[in-house]
């Protein structure tokens, strides 16, 4: 009967696997964390403890999504109509493309 190998450890040593481009990037990944993190902490201790004053009167405005501004509406719905105009005009260009073409 011929002599069976044990199923656990051997005993040749297998050489470590090297590290390859992926784990350097890894490396430079996690420091680029660790820098973010760094420059956040920085960025965010500047801040006091104080919290930003509340505004006393607020402006009015001429109608929803005016934001203040006089006529604020009416140009929003002029540049509506510009919009639609424009994608009229391709669809009719494109009619007129077709004919060119064939030298009529």
């Amino acid at each position: 009967m011929p002599a069976t190998r044990p199923r656990g450890r051997s005993d040749v040593d297998k050489p470590k696997p090297s590290s390859d481009a992926y784990t350097g990037l890894l490396v430079i990944s996690l420091i680029a964390l660790i820098a973010g993190c760094v420059l956040l902490y920085l960025d965010y201790s500047q801040y006091g403890d104080t919290k930003a004053p509340t505004p006393t009167s607020r402006p009015s405005s001429s109608g929803p999504g005016a934001g203040g501004v006089p006529g604020g509406g009416v140009q929003g719905a002029a540049g509506a109509q510009g919009a639609a105009g424009a994608q009229g005009a391709a669809g009719a260009q494109g009619a007129q493309g077709g004919r060119q073409g064939r030298g009529q």
